[in-house]
């Protein structure tokens, strides 16, 4: 069972909705990780599952 199943890049969701969600998860791991090294790491695991799921970098 996949966990992370994030919305596709190629949906029809609107690009500022996905940006937003994206925005939004980001804020989200900020509050609930106690330490900086701690919000490295999940941002790094986050942009890696987006990749996966067709999101394109900076």
């Amino acid at each position: 069972l996949n966990a992370y199943l994030y919305i596709p890049w190629n949906s029809c969701h609107s690009t500022d909705s996905k940006r937003a969600w994206v925005k939004g998860e980001l804020i989200r791991y900020v509050r609930i990780c106690s330490k900086e090294s701690d919000f490295a790491e999940m941002r790094t695991l986050f942009a890696t599952r987006l990749s996966a799921r067709g999101y394109p970098g900076r």
